[in-house]
């Protein structure tokens, strides 16, 4: 028996980031792979076993649940190379697998080249791409754009641009997995180092992987608007980053959904059934028109609404998180981001009259056009 480590790695806006899937080739010559996974309890049962091994152009990997990560892998075969019924095909990367003249050394098939213990390599080009800036508050756009001028290379007035965005999968003979530092923590000395290496193994997610794991879950995508009327709270009532004046919004959004007078409920993420997770996935597609709260670990569940979905994040100014806001705009979700000044502890006091002013006006609103879109300087379409 021999052990194979196939290793994924994604170069993206915070970094490198690896994956590692361990392959075992039996003497009967069949592959089984054995992915690093950490599922919910909840999910582990429910998870149908055809979305465990769909690649993302040869590999990749999504988050399922709140954070939790799940990995999708094959072993040197591109299976979306060809497909082109999914949303996912327009998103899905070119791959080359032999080291031509005047490649980049370190891309994927020239390290196979020159390193014998390396079975088979991928390198993982992917489109370019821009996402759309959020709704804000009348305030908040100054700020972001600071935020952004520190942490993101390109942007302009109305998106923030990714470009030559590559990945890697690493087939390797007898190799080891090493577990230093820990695969899910999200941290500066983890998986969002810049200084991440092929040697530590840290495991985190590629861009558009959620998308084609949506679609693998068969997520209710395109529920109509008018159809769904669940307003979903998020509180972090109890817990860290949680909302001084959380009390006080719920209430004002009950008595806005009332005013409305369009049979819409608010109902708290804490509430909702997710033991059966077949039936929690089809209930979030089916039912929810928004989520909102303080920003935290249950927005990943947005990926479960379906297209035009308001997802409403409140933040304080010393802690933007961006990864809800990229993921919701390729999803063609309707993305909103309410920031206030901080109070200590990342903890927020959300000015109420402002955040249900903005839900007001775009509740039920389909999201923007360009919320993503292809990003390239030159156009194709005058050529002859």
């Amino acid at each position: 028996m021999r052990t194979l480590c196939l290793i994924t790695v994604f170069s993206v806006a915070v970094g490198v980031i690896i994956v590692v899937t361990v392959l075992v080739h039996t003497q009967g010559g069949a592959n089984y792979s054995r992915s690093l996974t950490t599922v919910p309890a909840a999910a582990k049962e429910e998870m149908p076993s055809d979305a465990i091994a769909e690649p993302v152009g040869g590999g990749g990997l999504s988050l399922a649940g709140g954070g939790a990560i799940r990995l999708l892998a094959a072993s040197g075969r591109n299976v979306d190379a060809n497909v082109s019924s999914v949303e996912s095909s327009d998103w899905a990367p070119a791959v080359l697998t032999e080291c031509l003249q005047n490649m980049a050394h370190n891309w994927a098939p020239c390290i196979a080249a020159s390193n014998d213990k390396i079975e088979y390599a991928e390198e993982l080009i992917f489109p370019d791409f821009s996402v759309s800036f959020p709704i804000l508050l009348s305030d908040n756009l100054s700020f972001l754009e600071k935020k952004l001028m520190k942490e993101h290379s390109e942007f302009d007035q109305t998106h923030v641009y990714f470009r030559g965005q590559h990945g890697q999968n690493l087939v390797i003979t007898d190799g080891s997995y090493v577990n230093a530092p820990p695969v899910d923590r999200w941290s500066q000395s983890s998986c969002m180092s810049p200084g991440v290496q092929h040697k530590p193994l840290l495991t985190d997610g590629g861009y558009f992987a959620h998308l084609r794991f949506v679609e693998r879950m068969k997520v209710r995508r395109d529920t109509p608007l008018d159809q769904r009327k669940v307003v979903l709270f998020l509180s972090r009532r109890g817990k860290k980053r949680d909302m001084t004046n959380e009390s006080q919004l719920v209430s004002e959004i009950q008595a806005l959904l009332q005013r409305r007078g369009k049979g819409e409920e608010l109902k708290m993420f804490r509430d909702v059934n997710q033991g059966d997770f077949r039936g929690f996935v089809e209930w979030m597609g089916l039912n929810v028109l928004a989520m909102v709260g303080p920003h935290g670990g249950a927005f990943f569940n947005h990926r479960f609404c379906a297209k035009h979905t308001l997802i409403l994040e409140l933040m304080p100014s010393d802690r933007i998180f961006k990864g809800i806001w990229f993921e919701a705009q390729m999803l063609k979700q309707n993305y909103a981001m309410a920031i206030f000044p901080p109070l200590g502890g990342h903890r927020v006091q959300a000015d109420v009259t402002k955040v249900v002013s903005l839900l007001d006006k775009n509740l039920g609103k389909p999201a923007p056009a360009d919320a993503l879109l292809h990003a390239y300087t030159w156009k194709i379409d005058s050529l002859p």
